[in-house]
């Protein structure tokens, strides 16, 4: 064991001397920068560049001073505004520039009036280019426009509402899709299921075969209803001695074992004579 200590860290008298060596390097170049301060020469100035500098600070303690909208005119100086009621649309050059408006911007709008411009709404005025926002909402209050639209809540249509047409009442059998199309909560398709379905059955016998189309709701029924009629002469006659089962099932929608005992009896009994006999 104190062979292999003995070889890790022994030195020959050469490393010792290295080492203390290097030691003392890193200690100089630690040290140095406390002890040693360099000294530098200042740039010489540039007149130029302080000029330009001092003007940009100027300009930006005006942009302080006063809001972005007024350094947009040709002067800064604001004029004290004279405020009486006027009518933007025939107020002249001098009226403008009572009321605190350049002379510049006051011919601009003068300009824009001959052109065929004008003014509809007082809040027109917040779209002068060279306006003061605060101006602006001074002269606002003062504007008279005799035209000016004035939005209202109440207008003829909330006072005098469009009463919706009621429907006039048809027979089903002879009704076309725009009359089944006029009745409320009935639109195109269904329209033209309520068609398609009178058709399968050969025409409407009762107006329950009616709310059996597909997708007709129990509560659009009873809305359409009153609306509806079947008229006698309109109804579809089949002749009960000739009717198959499945046309008798299509136009009367009875029961199975009923519609049997009709055509069992038919098949005993002969040829009906009367509608009556079916009571047999």
């Amino acid at each position: 064991m104190k062979r292999i200590w003995k070889s890790y860290f022994s030195f020959s008298s050469k490393e010792r001397i290295a080492m203390v060596l290097l030691l003392l390097l890193m200690g100089v170049f630690i040290t140095a920068p406390y002890v040693y301060e360099p000294s530098f020469e200042s740039a010489p100035a540039d007149s130029a560049l302080i000029n330009f500098v001092q003007k940009v600070n100027a300009e930006d303690s005006l942009l302080h001073v006063y809001p972005k909208e007024l350094v947009k005119e040709e002067s800064i100086i604001i004029k004290p505004a004279i405020l009486f009621y006027f009518n933007p649309n025939t107020l002249d050059l001098a009226g403008w520039q009572k009321l605190g408006l350049s002379e510049r911007t006051g011919k601009t709008i003068l300009k824009y009036i001959s052109k065929g411009g004008r003014f509809r709404v007082p809040e027109d005025l917040r779209k002068i280019w060279g306006m003061p926002a605060a101006l602006a909402e001074k002269l606002i209050p003062y504007t008279q426009i005799p035209d000016a639209v004035k939005p209202s809540h109440f207008t003829q249509t909330t006072l005098h509402p469009k009463m919706p047409k009621t429907p006039e009442a048809f027979d089903v059998n002879m009704a076309g899709e725009d009359q089944w199309e006029s009745l409320p909560g009935i639109g195109s398709v269904l329209a033209k299921r309520i068609m398609a379905f009178r058709n399968k059955l050969g025409g409407f016998t009762a107006m329950e075969q009616i709310k059996k189309t597909y997708g007709l709701s129990d509560s659009v029924y009873q809305l359409i209803l009153p609306f509806l009629k079947i008229q006698v002469d309109h109804i579809p006659k089949d002749d009960l001695n000739t009717i198959s089962f499945y046309q008798l099932k299509k136009r009367t929608h009875l029961a199975d074992d009923l519609i049997r005992s009709i055509l069992l009896y038919r098949q005993k009994n002969g040829l009906f004579q009367s509608v009556l006999e079916l009571k047999n």
